[in-house]
């Protein structure tokens, strides 16, 4: 079932971004959308996402692109910038990364674990329960608390 989400905001890290992306294309049945937001990166990103674009769209993927050009500041902070990138997020669980993560074999697992802590069984939502990952935050800070 294609449940989750992988989120990223990165800054002249293109080659990194493909990399990544790449990584979860084994798992691709279980991913519905990529985020990506690139901080105003003057390298290759922008022509590294739009061949991502590509890719994940042959396979089903959504993938969710934005262009911040705000610099950082006390107006714009690192969280405004992460904060913006898991909002972007649709699907009911997502997994936010640096793009120099990579995706290693048997992560389709990690994720299965995932979704039965936060969802246990006879839990999971309907699309029209949740419009997004919001009905989830409240769980998922529960669980990052009790670690």
């Amino acid at each position: 079932m294609k449940q989750y989400a992988f989120a990223v905001h990165s800054w002249n890290e293109g080659e990194a971004l493909r990399r990544l992306v790449r990584s979860t294309l084994p798992i691709a049945s279980m991913v519905s959308e990529w985020v990506v937001v690139d901080h105003r990166s003057d390298d290759a990103t922008p022509a590294i996402v739009q061949e991502l674009r590509a890719e994940l769209s042959g396979r089903g993927i959504r993938l969710q692109h934005k262009r911040e050009e705000r610099g950082l500041s006390k107006a714009f902070t690192f969280s405004d910038l992460r904060n913006l990138t898991i909002g972007m997020v649709t699907a009911p669980l997502y997994v936010l990364c640096d793009a120099d993560f990579v995706a290693c074999r048997g992560f389709d697992r990690v994720l299965q674990q995932m979704a039965g802590i936060l969802l246990p069984e006879g839990s999971r939502p309907t699309r029209s329960q949740s419009a997004g990952p919001s009905a989830f935050r409240a769980r998922v800070s529960e669980y990052t608390l009790a670690m």
